[in-house]
């Protein structure tokens, strides 16, 4: 009885899986134990990876998960309307002419002496001028206002907007 031990095109190469091939009827059970040993390993390998697999799900399940809490939270916290106190004041030509709460929606039309106008709106906490006749927009580009100490200015028509603790 003769065996050969290589692949199964008889050639030993270091990379490739090793089987008992025998000639004989003989050895046909050691054979077959060599095999069941290789499937048995085969299926252990597939369970560790079916198991890497369903940790790789879990984790990013609670990745996603935790993203869109926090996302929902984020959005929640910039929805918040401040109940600070803090206001609002316009003034034009460096004279107050109004001011605003910024825990209430409201919207004013604040107009120079010739006429001209912007209108200013307080919405979820925030201040804007969302239009405005003076040629070049900068006020209404500005975007939107919440902190003390953030400005909007519209030279053109000398109107300042600044938001100021109202409970001094």
């Amino acid at each position: 009885m003769m065996k050969r031990y290589g692949n199964k095109s008889g050639t030993m190469n270091p990379e490739s899986e090793m089987h008992v091939y025998s000639e004989g009827a003989g050895d046909s059970k050691e054979c077959a134990d060599i095999e069941e040993q290789h499937n048995s390993k085969e299926r252990t390998d597939h369970k560790g990876n079916i198991e890497g697999m369903k940790q790789r799900r879990n984790s990013l399940i609670f990745i996603a998960s935790l993203s869109a809490v926090l996302i929902v939270l984020f959005m929640l916290q910039r929805k918040a309307v401040p109940d600070s106190g803090l206001v609002c004041v316009i003034q034009i030509d460096g004279e107050q002419v109004h001011t605003m709460e910024l825990n209430r929606d409201g919207e004013y039309r604040a107009e120079d002496s010739d006429g001209h106008y912007n209108i200013v709106v307080v919405k979820d906490g925030t201040v804007r001028v969302t239009e405005a006749d003076c040629a070049n927009q900068i006020c209404v580009q500005t975007g939107g206002i919440r902190n003390p100490g953030e400005v909007i200015a519209c030279l053109p028509h000398r109107m300042i907007i600044y938001i100021e603790d109202g409970t001094n």
